[in-house]
């Protein structure tokens, strides 16, 4: 049988050299110190069984508990079991709701670098090797800001805020991907259409125009989630790891747009 993950407490002031090794998506750390989640005790003297003794206050296990509820809900289930033994579900709610903003914010960042290259696409010049270039940086400012927004952060919001971010960066990759192709593939000396008739360039063109469509409705549908009121949410109704490995899957068909198009059940061109 199988052991129960346990929450374990390491304070502050007792971090040695060891702790360098643990996992560090089984650790977060939160106020007065790491809380790690595992089904044995880590191998640091000081570690403290939670559940057996509560040596930590109460607002920085919620604030760890509400990180390990959005990137590990399998770890969360050892948090959620002392919150029900101690009585803090407000307390929790309260933390929940606060990471919430932080998040919607951090999206809302992320959404206006997408909003910027989307109105700067709409209007940019593709005969122009220049014009497309900036689209291209452009494509690496998202990405930059957005990490550097995460480092500007305390140490508690990285981790949550590293997880928001994972499943947006597929689409920024692809797209510089594909607008370096479409640069290239203006600029070579040869040129070939396809058998059906679709320049290449064409469709690189097309799929970096839609794949920015479709970055802003999920982003805009995450921060619309993140805005309801907490007790009308589950974490069901979180991207779940199928729905993203579907995503990508569909992305993998991107080339062949008609094909795509089927799949998506959108109307084809």
């Amino acid at each position: 049988m199988a052991s129960s993950v346990q929450v374990y407490y390491v304070p502050n002031n007792t971090i040695g050299p060891m702790f360098s090794s643990m996992r560090a998506e089984r650790s977060i750390y939160a106020g007065s110190g790491w809380f790690i989640a595992a089904t044995e005790k880590p191998e640091i003297p000081e570690a403290q069984d939670l559940s057996l003794t509560f040596s930590c206050n109460d607002q920085s296990f919620v604030d760890a508990a509400a990180v390990a509820e959005r990137i590990s809900p399998g770890q969360y289930i050892a948090y959620r079991k002392i919150i029900k033994q101690r009585k803090l579900d407000e307390q929790f709610k309260g933390s929940c709701e606060i990471h919430d903003v932080v998040i919607t914010d951090y999206l809302k960042l992320v959404e206006e670098k997408w909003q910027k290259f989307a109105r700067e696409s709409g209007k940019a010049d593709l005969k122009s090797r220049e014009s497309l270039c900036r689209l291209e940086l452009m494509l690496y400012d998202i990405s930059d800001c957005a990490e550097d927004e995460i480092r500007r952060h305390p140490k508690l919001w990285q981790s949550v805020l590293k997880s928001v971010l994972n499943p947006h960066l597929p689409a920024i990759a692809e797209c510089i991907g594909r607008l370096s192709l479409y640069v290239w593939h203006n600029y070579r000396p040869i040129k070939h259409n396809t058998l059906y008739g679709w320049a290449p360039s064409e469709l690189l063109w097309r799929f970096v125009k839609d794949r920015c469509q479709w970055e802003l409705a999920d982003l805009q549908k995450e921060i619309a989630q993140l805005k309801a009121p907490i007790n009308s949410r589950s974490v069901a109704e979180r991207p779940s790891l199928y729905q993203f490995l579907l995503h990508l899957g569909l992305i993998l068909f991107s080339y062949d747009f008609h094909t795509l198009c089927k799949l998506r059940g959108r109307r084809q061109i």
